[in-house]
């Protein structure tokens, strides 16, 4: 999952920052996506070593992205929420914030799930490998 988060991390970085400037530096949504890719890219990173006594920082480290992803989703949902209605025909002020916050909502989401998954699965082969 570090792999996940390093990459996952460098692109909400470009895109937010795509969207910040194609906006002309208007747009204050489109930093959420930056600032959750960099705490995704250092947490990532941290979590990167691969010596045998650092597998409890690993797991620290990604515990700490997964909880910034959930962070993440539930301070961007709104604009996940916004773009939907922007689908439908709802005019928005800043379309490329509300589709950055859309974007960053949806893989905050997906990360939350992946590691959801990652996390069940080690627990059922702790339990198999205890019996």
């Amino acid at each position: 999952m570090t792999f996940a988060a390093i990459t996952g991390g460098l692109v909400l970085i470009i895109f937010g920052a795509l969207a910040l400037l194609l906006s002309g530096w208007a747009s204050s949504g489109a930093f959420l996506p930056i600032i959750v890719g960099a705490l995704w890219t250092v947490l990532g990173l941290v979590g990167e070593q691969r010596e045998e006594r650092d597998i409890e920082r690993q797991r620290l480290a990604i515990y700490g992205a997964t909880l910034v992803a959930l962070v993440g989703f539930f301070l961007t949902f709104g604009g996940l929420q916004a773009f939907l209605g922007w689908l439908g025909g709802t005019s928005v002020e800043y379309p490329l914030s509300i589709v950055a916050q859309a974007l960053t909502s949806l893989a905050c989401l997906v990360f939350v799930l992946l590691e959801l998954r990652t996390f069940v699965s080690e627990k059922i082969q702790e339990r198999e490998r205890a019996h």
